[in-house]
């Protein structure tokens, strides 16, 4: 991505607030990874069903925190800038 100044500073301010957010989202799936492989052996079907409902909050809330961000970078960057940073954070991760 090519950022001239003042689309940089923009852009670095609202990412840092993003990526407290996708740290925290981070935290949550590995702490989820922990308990499935905790419980995976001899997993109810209550514990699955629990873990499940977590998992797609966890989606949710990253998907939620990605519109917000599409929100924010769309009102101050220019669309194309907004969508390669959204393509290239999906390769990332």
């Amino acid at each position: 991505m090519q950022l001239n100044e003042s689309e940089a500073a923009t852009f670095w301010l609202l990412h840092d607030d993003y990526e407290k957010k996708a740290i925290d989202i981070f935290n949550r799936r590995a702490a989820h990874i922990r308990k499935y492989i905790q419980e995976h052996k001899n997993m109810s079907d209550e514990t699955a069903k629990a873990l499940m409902k977590d998992y797609l909050q966890i989606e949710a809330d990253a998907l939620k925190s990605k519109r917000v961000l599409d929100e924010k970078f769309s009102k101050k960057l220019a669309l194309k800038t907004v969508y390669q940073f959204f393509v290239f954070e999906e390769l990332l991760e």
